[in-house]
């Protein structure tokens, strides 16, 4: 098969533009079955959009790989219509690729997040993926995402300059401050007698804590005897 008028150009054989008129009637379809439930809808306009800017770049590409009959014809389309046909085509896919496909793609990742008619999104999803890589815009859509990553990081890499800020110099070592801590008094300990413990005897209050616990421990287990009351009747002496 000769190769095509525009394969210098846009890099579409006869293979991709056979699968782009094919996208083409699937989405002819898709808008007849869809027109009068959705044509209202938001999404719906985009739609209508992308099926109708891929018509009119089919019938620019069929225009332009057309054989002319005559030699004379041929040679009068190469002076005036062919340069045409390529201009209008090239400014086509740069305004695919600056504007619509982030529009469009939008559109019908909408029509996805719905839920309701989520079928119908995926399948406008994937056609217009299909349609970018036949037509190069989304080569063109990643060659412009290189170039954005390769400009900011030139950028970055001029910025040589960092502000670390100015080290704070100490003259010497804050250690902090020594908190004494003072011992609580006789009355609170519950020592009995005790009186003032001299300095150099601190080992011995525990021993003195534990012996007036001892005490204590002591004296309450300790109970009074009952008095024996005086009179009564001879029963109760015969019984005590």
């Amino acid at each position: 098969m000769a190769p095509m008028a525009s394969d210098i150009h846009f890099e579409i054989d006869q293979e991709r533009f056979t699968k782009l008129d094919h996208i083409s009637d699937l989405l002819h379809l898709f808008h007849h079955r869809n027109k009068n439930q959705h044509r209202h809808s938001h999404w719906y306009k985009h739609f209508n959009t992308f099926r109708r800017q891929l018509q009119s770049l089919l019938s620019d590409l069929n225009s332009l790989n057309s054989v002319p009959s005559t030699h004379t014809a041929a040679i009068q389309r190469r002076k005036t219509l062919d340069p045409k046909l390529i201009s209008c085509t090239q400014k086509r896919l740069e305004f695919w690729r600056d504007v619509m496909f982030t529009k469009w793609q939008f559109a019908f990742n909408q029509v996805i997040a719905d839920g309701r008619f989520s079928v119908l999104g995926v399948f406008l999803y994937s056609s217009l993926a299909e349609v970018g890589n036949l037509t190069g815009v989304v080569g063109m859509l990643e060659e412009l995402g290189s170039l954005e990553v390769e400009k900011a990081l030139d950028e970055f890499s001029k910025d040589t300059e960092w502000d670390e800020g100015t080290p704070l110099k100490r003259d010497g070592q804050d250690e902090g401050v020594a908190v004494r801590r003072e011992e609580p008094a006789e009355e609170d300990l519950g020592v009995e007698g005790v009186g003032d413990v001299p300095a150099g005897t601190s080992a011995e209050i525990p021993a003195a804590r534990q012996a007036s616990r001892k005490r204590s421990a002591e004296m309450s287990t300790l109970k009074p005897k009952k008095k024996r009351k005086k009179g009564g009747n001879a029963i109760d002496d015969i019984f005590g």
